[in-house]
């Protein structure tokens, strides 16, 4: 039972720690300690191992440094805010692209709305081709409208 507040704990620990070369030591450090703790006391809760260690922010404040703690803190969060940055350009990019690209689609159109569409060449059945021949909604190209 007690393995398990100290997996969870240690976790914590783990999480509150800045990301550098000395976090697996640290890490290892505070294992260490909490194993020397729970041979100690094997039965010990949840409650026992903050009263003992104090909350796992604070603890792993204590092993690398607060201010160590804070600077990480500033780096990730600069870290997130550039990366907000770079999704928010990218997307502006796209947007302009399809933007630009849309508005010069539109030049294409004429202006009266009549434009032809061409679909690639398929094999008609005698029955398809008199249908498509006679519907009055298609303008055959060297025909006139009826």
């Amino acid at each position: 039972m007690a393995d398990k507040y100290a997996r969870r704990y240690l976790a914590k620990v783990k999480r509150a720690l800045p990301w550098d070369h000395r976090r697996s030591d640290r890490v290892k450090r505070a294992a260490a300690l909490m194993e020397d703790y729970l041979a100690e006391a094997p039965n010990a809760g949840e409650q026992d191992l903050l009263a003992a260690f104090g909350a796992p922010a604070e603890f792993a404040a204590e092993m690398a440094g607060a201010s160590e703690i804070t600077r990480a803190k500033k780096q990730r969060r600069t870290l997130l805010w550039c990366a907000i940055g770079a999704v928010i350009l990218a997307l502006a990019a796209v947007a302009a692209v399809f933007f630009l690209r849309w508005r010069e689609l539109r030049k294409d159109l004429p202006a009266d709305g009549n434009f032809n569409i061409i679909y690639p060449a398929e094999t008609l059945t005698q029955e398809e081709f008199d249908e498509l021949m006679n519907d009055p909604n298609i303008h055959w190209e060297g025909t006139e409208w009826p």
